[in-house]
């Protein structure tokens, strides 16, 4: 064993074009070594390029804010908000209402989720659960989280969710 180190110390100390062994935990790796501060660097020749057919094909950093319609092709309508509301609802960061369907237990729990309420949690709560027993004639089971600003309904019910929200501006 003492024959194995020794011989590894040895490599480790030579350095060998440019490169140099070193020795971890792990074993044995390979390091580069930074050019001598006399070296010669290569010559660089700097090139005119048009970069806009390129610039068009990356991604956007921010998702834009979309042009004021009077009425959209895909039904979405813009976030209006009211005075009157003591909550809001903030959308998502590709402006669309942030209600989900969470699915568990192999698609027999389903809960409908609207997250990013802001103000008054339980008067969204409790508007939006009287509306939702009027339509479906029946009592839904519900669940408010202040701290993370969501409501829960046990139940499948984003359609007539986002239809309410979408009638209050919200």
């Amino acid at each position: 064993m003492s024959w194995c180190l020794n011989t590894a110390r040895r490599l480790t100390s030579l350095p060998v074009m440019g490169m140099r062994l070193g020795m971890g935990r792990r074993g044995l790796y390979v390091r580069q070594l930074p050019p001598p501060p006399d070296a010669q660097l290569p010559e660089v020749e700097p090139v005119e390029v048009d970069w806009r057919h390129v610039e068009r094909l990356l991604p956007r950093e921010t998702v834009p804010v979309p042009a004021a319609k009077s009425r959209y092709p895909s039904g979405w309508t813009p976030q209006q908000g009211s005075s009157e509301l003591t909550y809001s609802v903030r959308r998502s960061v590709n402006h669309m209402l942030p209600v989900y369907l969470k699915i568990k237990e192999n698609g027999v729990k389903r809960i409908t989720m609207v997250r990013n309420v802001r103000g008054d949690v339980w008067l969204f709560h409790n508007e939006l659960k009287r509306h939702l027993e009027a339509v479906n004639e029946k009592f839904i089971a519900s669940q408010v989280n202040e701290m993370a600003q969501y409501v829960q309904f046990k139940g499948e019910y984003v359609t007539q969710v986002k239809q309410w929200m979408r009638e209050r501006g919200l």
